[in-house]
């Protein structure tokens, strides 16, 4: 808190005075009468900078290997995961691609867990397959199932859907990989005898065997992170990655 209050008649100008709680005693003030520009300029106090010595002494900064956070997904080729010639099946009312997997890798889920699946209550999560014209959803339900059924009722997959101890969907996972944190979700996961077969469903139409051969090795870094993680999780020594192409009904070894 300032005063401003009249000088003595010995004085010029006025005098300044502070106060401080809890005090208030008054202690005087010089006042600093100096323009702005002289505040700032103090002699004697300039000093010089030799820009050539400073530049010679910095140095760079060491890089250090710290913790990525990626999904196992990452670790392929996005253009082509997401290329318009991805051969998807279009289906009835322009279902997209995603969309359509998305729907079959929840149907399996429910039906190797709990052994059945009401398709009709599962299109109402998917608003894209929901506000179809009923004509189109039926065509695409229909179209849905038959893929299901086909994959579900083959005897050579019964050890993939067979429900019990030791088989997991949708299996979630967090695993370090050198200085990388990789999380992810694994469709289908069957432990037997200190042995793992990792299942990935794909909704994809394979054409011809070099179609096969190229969909293999674009997942093989992603089926390898699957097979590392879980081996870790359950302590195994051994474990197998395989894709399903569930438009084909073909199952894969890849790892």
């Amino acid at each position: 808190l300032r005063q401003a209050i009249p000088p003595p008649a010995t004085e010029m100008g006025p005098s300044l005075f502070r106060s401080s709680f809890p005090l208030w005693q008054r202690e005087s003030v010089v006042p600093d009468l100096r323009k702005p520009e002289e505040r700032q300029k103090k002699p004697g106090t300039e000093q010089s900078i030799d820009a050539e010595a400073l530049l010679l002494q910095l140095q760079p900064v060491h890089g250090q290997a710290t913790t990525a956070w990626k999904k196992a997904t990452d670790y392929i080729s996005q253009d082509r995961e997401w290329h318009a010639e991805h051969p998807a099946p279009q289906q009835p009312g322009g279902v997209s691609p995603l969309t359509r997997g998305s729907y079959l890798h929840r149907c399996l889920e429910l039906l190797t867990t709990t052994g059945d699946a009401d398709y009709v209550k599962i299109a109402n999560e998917f608003p894209e397959i929901a506000g179809m014209e009923k004509s189109l959803q039926d065509a695409f339900l229909g179209d849905a199932s038959s893929v299901l059924a086909t994959v579900m009722g083959n005897k050579n997959f019964g050890w993939m859907f067979e429900r019990g101890p030791g088989a997991y969907s949708e299996l979630p996972f967090l695993y370090q990989r050198g200085t990388d944190l990789v999380s992810g979700m694994i469709d289908r996961v069957v432990v037997r005898d200190n042995r793992a077969l990792v299942v990935d469903y794909k909704s994809i139409a394979i054409r011809d065997q070099a179609d096969l051969d190229a969909w293999k090795a674009h997942y093989l870094p992603q089926l390898k992170i699957y097979c590392e993680a879980v081996k870790e999780m359950f302590g195994v020594e051994n474990a197998e990655g395989y894709l399903l192409f569930l438009d084909s009904a073909l199952l894969e070894r890849v790892v």
